[in-house]
Parts: C-alpha cells; sequence; structure tokens
C-alpha cells in the first residue's frame, strides 16, 4: 500500500492541476471514494484514507471508474465526442 499511494501521489503531483482526478478504491466489492475533482489536497487526503481488503474487484473497479467519468454512457456505447477525455490508473 505504501508503494501505491507514492505512486498515486506522485501522479497527482505530475497531472495538469485543470484535470480532474477521483479515486475508486476495491476489495471485495469497488466503491467511487472521490468524485472527479481538481483538488488535489482533497485526492491525497482521500488517497491516505485508503485501507486493505479482502478482494480484487478489478473489474468492477474499471466499470465504476468509468461510470464516475462518463455517467451517460451505457454499456458498449461509443464515447460521446464532446466528451473529456479520460484515463484509469489501476493500481
Amino acid at each position: 500500500m505504501p508503494a501505491a499511494r507514492r505512486a498515486a501521489t506522485a501522479f497527482l503531483d505530475a497531472v495538469p492541476s485543470s484535470y480532474a482526478v477521483g479515486i475508486v478504491s476495491f476489495s471485495t466489492a469497488a466503491q467511487v471514494v472521490l468524485p472527479p475533482t481538481t483538488d488535489r489536497e482533497q485526492a491525497k487526503a482521500a488517497l491516505r484514507e485508503l485501507r486493505y481488503g479482502s478482494g480484487t474487484a478489478i473489474g468492477e473497479a474499471i466499470a465504476r471508474s468509468v461510470a464516475a467519468v462518463r455517467p451517460d454512457a451505457g454499456a458498449g456505447s461509443p464515447p460521446a465526442a464532446e466528451a473529456v477525455p479520460a484515463a484509469v490508473l489501476l493500481l
């Protein structure tokens, strides 16, 4: 967990401040811990609160991440031309 926090913090420090960043935690299930925001201090605080769990619901974590940045996109639908670019960093 310490290495993942350091990597995520380095990412937050490197990504342009105008980019919104959200955090999804996952264990036996996935949950949005922080919806996309440009507030880096809020993101770093959310990272500090993450704890170990007992599962690896990676697929659900990716699905929740995509839903957080594209809430109107249905499964299998192409992204809208005006959609904000997004990326998922999985640690």
